[in-house]
């Protein structure tokens, strides 16, 4: 596709490009208070000079620039036993914003997240199958509606867009139902470059599963010497890691790509070993729900029908042996502090599949290795678009300043 003009219309990208660039990127001492607050909440000048080791006059002049700048906000003064009243500063929700989107291989979604990382609005739309065209076109058409919303103060205060998708869309077409040649548009679409033409404004990109996983660091306190592997369950099973409190994403972004591990060694061109995705994903669930006419909710009516239960439970028990498998790669691999499980599951679902992980678990020989503890992820079905809405938050204000690719 030809990425020199917008393939969709796009209103309001005046007010867009001048909010993505209005502030510039922050100096690293502006990162690093903006950082301390996000970490500790509410502190005083005093309390940020002595957590950061900037002298008192350094990080008094740069707090009040931050809040000059509307980044930050004095709350209201409270009183000690001795000395002068003590007066907190937190972040401002209003003080920036981003748009988070999602596009999976069923659904697409949009965040607009405030700078306290509330989300302020949330769009989405299903489909059977995910072709780029109709989707970069309902994206335009969303991301103009908010921003008009939003208004022209609050919309100059956009830092840019994060876009987290699965790597590959092209591929595995059989294993959606897709019918052959639907997703081969995919192959010369650069979607991430389209959003960035059409709006105007920043645009990164990362894999959906490491962004769902970036979503869930930013619970733990950043910087950590935390290390965990990261599993997202959704249409196709997705993977994250994270070492010493920082997303790795690898050589080519892919970095916790569980869909590809294989099942199975090797042993002749005729006899395929599979895939992980095959089994531990819920598409397979999906497929045979949408044969059964069953609404794609399906899951959320309780109590599940007897037949439902039924293939719901075949389901779960294949899924947590494959990512029971997983964990205990990873384990070997990378020595994970523990392993976090997430999905888009209901969370009566997700815990179920836990609890077979769980067991499933205690049947692999696991000597030489310390056993993964088993956690569950809070963030759900947000998780991907959360994650990719902070992209343009770590790219302007955190002090680490991970290298996101930009267009």
């Amino acid at each position: 596709m030809n990425t020199n003009q917008p393939s969709g219309s796009f209103k309001g990208t005046k007010t867009a490009r001048r909010g993505s660039n209005q502030r510039g990127m922050r100096n690293y001492n502006e990162r690093l208070i903006l950082e301390t607050i996000r970490e500790h909440g509410e502190l005083s000048k005093a309390d940020l000079a002595k957590i950061t080791g900037l002298s008192p006059q350094t990080s008094t002049i740069i707090a009040n620039r931050l809040i000059e700048d509307g980044l930050l906000c004095k709350l209201r003064s409270v009183k000690g036993k001795v000395g002068q009243p003590r007066t907190p500063i937190s972040l401002d929700a209003n003080g920036a914003y981003s748009f988070g989107i999602k596009v999976g291989r069923r659904s697409v979604e949009i965040f607009l997240v405030d700078f306290c990382y509330g989300i302020i609005e949330q769009k989405s739309l299903r489909y059977k199958f995910a072709e780029p065209q109709p989707i970069f076109e309902w994206l335009c058409e969303n991301i103009s509606e908010i921003i008009a919303r939003l208004g022209e103060e609050k919309s100059s205060r956009i830092l840019g867009i994060g876009l987290a998708q699965p790597f590959e869309l092209e591929n595995w077409p059989e294993l959606i139902g897709a019918p052959a040649g639907t997703m081969e548009s995919w192959k010369n679409f650069d979607l991430r470059n389209e959003i960035f033409t059409a709006t105007q404004l920043p645009t990164f990109l990362l894999n959906d599963a490491s962004a769902a996983c970036l979503a869930e660091l930013s619970l733990q306190i950043e910087g950590s010497p935390a290390s965990f592997l990261y599993v997202y369950l959704g249409t196709f099973i997705g993977g994250g890691v994270v070492i010493e409190g920082k997303l790795l994403e690898g050589s080519t972004g892919n970095a916790g790509a569980l869909a590809s591990l294989p099942l199975n060694l090797f042993r002749s061109p005729q006899a395929q070993s599979g895939q992980l995705l095959e089994k531990a994903s819920f598409n397979s669930l999906e497929l045979w729900a949408a044969q059964q006419g069953l609404d794609a909710d399906f899951l959320s009516k309780a109590p599940l029908t007897v037949e439902v239960e039924t293939q719901v439970t075949q389901w779960i028990s294949e899924a947590a042996n494959g990512i029971a498998m997983a964990f205990i790669a990873g384990q070997a691999i990378l020595d994970m502090n523990y392993v976090v499980l997430d999905s888009s599951l209901p969370q009566h679902l997700k815990e179920r599949v836990a609890s077979s992980t769980e067991t499933a678990l205690a049947q692999y020989d696991q000597r030489g290795i310390s056993r993964p503890i088993l956690t569950l992820g809070t963030l759900g079905n947000n998780a991907r678009a959360l994650g990719a809405a902070l992209l343009p938050f770590r790219a302007n204000f955190s002090a680490d300043e991970a290298a996101f690719a930009i267009s």
